[in-house]
């Protein structure tokens, strides 16, 4: 490896380490105002998912994601502004909180999915799964999402944001080690028709990220996969932006769901649904449509 790209990684990994040891000092103040309030959380997505890593602080983390359960995420709001943090920003799926410097994403919902009865009832179906979660810290009531759930959602998460944007490898990596930690037992991924984009990101798990998944989990069209790895690699996910005018966001937004057409099949989705629903998102939420500037 060139000195100059060792350097970097090493500076990369330094403040991937501090942003993770902020987060798990964070979590352990929300661990203790569930704890007060008697509520049972959640933690998914970032922090949840690092427990699968086997160095978890070196899993780049970015929000960290809550789900109150039994319909306590009002409560649970209240108590952690009661604690210090100040609300950014809040929306039918979830409310944005905001603690020394990181966002807190505390969910409603895990599908926002306007008027879609499947929505619906995976949203629920999730819920439900949610069942199986453990401790994050011990005997602690804040709780991280187990195999069920994460077999369900991080697959469902990923195939949404390379619909509309395409994804990074962190989506890979994340996928890769669900599937490990189940043993491949991944069956809900035909319920979610994502049997084929599953087994795509397993292939490039094995084939280029040292994963050693079971072979009938990796088994995609040479072309759907050298697709899929080629945009994935040119991708510009996670690279900052100035700040544009409205015209220049709406132009980008457009040439982005345009130029992704062809994602659409791969994820068991309808190119035409996916614009209906965008446009109604838009028009339930319309300031939603200057948050991203790509």
């Amino acid at each position: 490896m060139p000195r100059h790209l060792k350097l970097r990684w090493l500076s990369i990994v330094d403040s991937v380490e501090k942003k993770y040891a902020k987060q798990e000092r964070i979590a352990r103040k929300l661990a203790d105002i569930c704890n007060d309030a008697g509520i049972d959380t959640v933690l998914f997505k970032g922090l949840g998912l690092s427990r699968l890593y086997p160095i978890p602080n070196h899993r780049e983390c970015g929000d960290i994601d809550i789900y109150a359960c039994n319909g306590e995420a009002q409560r649970l709001d209240d108590a952690i502004v009661a604690s210090g943090a100040k609300i950014k920003h809040i929306s039918q799926k979830h409310t944005e909180l905001f603690v020394n410097g990181i966002t807190i994403e505390s969910h409603r919902l895990f599908i926002k999915r306007y008027f879609s009865k499947d929505a619906v009832e995976m949203n629920q179906y999730l819920i439900d799964s949610l069942s199986g979660s453990k401790p994050y810290f011990e005997e602690s009531r804040l709780k991280v999402a187990g195999v069920k759930f994460n077999s369900l959602f991080v697959l469902y998460h990923a195939a949404n944001h390379f619909k509309f944007e395409g994804i990074s490898l962190r989506h890979i990596i994340d996928w890769c080690f669900v599937v490990q930690n189940a043993n491949g037992e991944i069956a809900d991924v035909a319920r979610m028709g994502l049997a084929d984009f599953s087994a795509v990101l397993c292939r490039i798990g094995n084939e280029c990220l040292g994963f050693d998944l079971p072979h009938e989990l990796c088994c995609s069209e040479d072309d759907v996969y050298n697709r899929v790895l080629a945009d994935i690699v040119n991708s510009n996910i996670g690279k900052d932006e100035e700040k544009v005018s409205l015209f220049t966001v709406l132009r980008r937004k457009y040439r982005r769901f345009t130029s992704r057409r062809w994602a659409y099949s791969l994820v068991n989705d309808s190119y035409i649904r996916g614009l209906g629903h965008t446009i109604l998102a838009h028009i339930v939420e319309p300031m939603a449509i200057f948050r991203g500037n790509k």
